[in-house]
Order: structure tokens, then C-alpha cells, then sequence
């Protein structure tokens, strides 16, 4: 009843009570945030304010440098919904790696250094499943002619062909390509038949030791239809 009334509450809670309304049900006996709790909350879309309170309040648990076995229960409780739930909202997702980071960086325990970092493989392995597989074959809806990776990603002749095999098998082979535009665009997930042959251009942009930023595509579309927007 404890946990079933507390799925009811929290989305309807006024925001500048959730955080104490949150503390009164963890500091119960029992274990509030199981896995059915955990998946109905995940159903539901939680405003920045709620889930900043969870947040806030994993924080608080993760931060002591000693806070015994309850506290750790409590941490790793709230640990574990992040993940599920940042896995379950992609909109979240950059924000709760962040703070997963920083937990497992800076906590004040080592149990719970150890939780966050499972909390980032969680939340990791969630985005990208939501991401999905990555086709490797598309088919040009014009001329009905299949094509892969190695047509739509043209290299600089700068870029050492050991690298070239690297990018290219990364792009073809992983959701590397989507999932960097997804964080860097805001939302923009391409996919193979999104981009014409000869779409990505990969260039060596410096040889700084911190980053490398790459040029704007100069790619060619092959049609309006197929044309997509780019941005560095």
C-alpha cells in the first residue's frame, strides 16, 4: 500500500513539497523503490522539479563519507530509479550521466562509487537499446539502388588509414554516429537512408591533446527529399 500510494503521490505532489514527501516514505521500514515501483514511476513523466528531488535527495545519501548500511540501501535504491529512469527517458539522459559521474567521482564511499558506476552502465546500455540496432545496408528510394556506410562516409586523405578502418567500423557497426548527433542536436537521430552517398565527410581538424572538433560536411544531396541539415 506504501509503495502503490507513493507511484500516486509523487507525480501529483506540489513540487516544493515532493523532496520532503520523498524523505518521509524512504525513512520507513522496508523497501520503497523495488522493481514495480520503479517501473511505474518510469511510466510516468516526471517535471524537473520532481525528479530533481530524487536527485537532491541521492545525493545527500551518497555524499557521507560514513552513513551505514541503511544509508547505503537508500543510495543504491535511488541510484538504480535514475538509471531506469533516464534509460526510459532520453531527454534525461545527459543530465543523470552527469550526476552518475559525479557520484562516482566524488562520493564519499566506496560502495557507493561502485553503485554509480553500474547506474551509468544502466543508463548507458538503456539509451542505446533505445537507439536501436544500426542498419547497415539502405536503399536509395530514387533509384532503387542499395547502399552502405563505406558509400556514405568519405575521409580526408589526411586521416591515417588506420583511423579511417577505426571511424568507419565504429559508424557501421555501432549507433556511434546517431547517438552523438542525438546529444550534440538535441533530439536528431539520422539514420543510413537519412544521409546521400558521400554525406559524412570526416577530416583531421588539429592534433591538440584535449579535443578534436571536425568541419561542416561539404557534402553533396542527392535530392531535396533526402537532404538533412547539419550542424558543428
Amino acid at each position: 500500500m506504501r509503495r502503490r500510494a507513493f507511484t500516486v503521490l509523487v507525480p501529483v505532489e506540489r513540487e516544493t513539497r515532493v523532496l520532503q514527501t520523498l524523505q518521509r516514505f524512504l525513512s520507513s521500514p522496508g523497501v520503497l523503490l523495488d522493481g514495480d515501483t520503479r517501473e511505474a514511476l518510469c511510466e510516468r513523466t516526471l517535471t524537473d522539479a520532481r525528479l530533481q528531488a530524487f536527485v537532491d535527495e541521492a545525493h545527500e545519501a551518497g555524499r557521507a563519507s560514513e552513513g551505514g548500511a541503511r544509508c547505503d540501501r537508500r543510495a543504491t535504491a535511488l541510484l538504480k530509479f535514475l538509471a531506469a529512469y533516464g534509460a526510459s527517458h532520453p531527454a534525461r539522459y545527459t543530465s543523470l550521466r552527469a550526476f552518475f559521474v559525479r557520484t562516482m567521482l566524488f562520493s564519499g564511499r566506496e560502495s557507493i562509487r561502485q553503485e554509480s558506476w553500474r547506474a551509468v552502465d544502466e543508463l548507458v546500455r538503456g539509451f542505446r537499446q533505445w537507439l536501436g540496432a544500426t542498419i547497415r545496408v539502405a536503399v536509395d528510394p530514387e533509384s532503387g539502388q542499395e547502399y552502405r556506410w563505406e558509400d556514405v562516409v568519405v575521409f580526408d586523405d589526411a586521416v591515417p588509414a588506420g583511423d579511417r578502418e577505426r571511424i568507419l567500423d565504429a559508424i557501421r557497426g555501432t549507433a556511434f554516429l546517431r547517438e552523438a548527433v542525438f546529444l550534440f542536436s538535441g533530439g536528431a537521430m539520422p539514420r543510413l537512408s537519412d544521409i546521400p552517398p558521400g554525406g559524412v565527410w570526416i577530416a583531421p581538424a588539429g592534433a591538440r591533446h584535449d579535443k578534436i572538433r571536425l568541419p561542416a560536411s561539404p557534402c553533396r544531396p542527392a535530392s531535396k527529399a533526402r537532404t538533412i541539415s547539419r550542424s558543428t
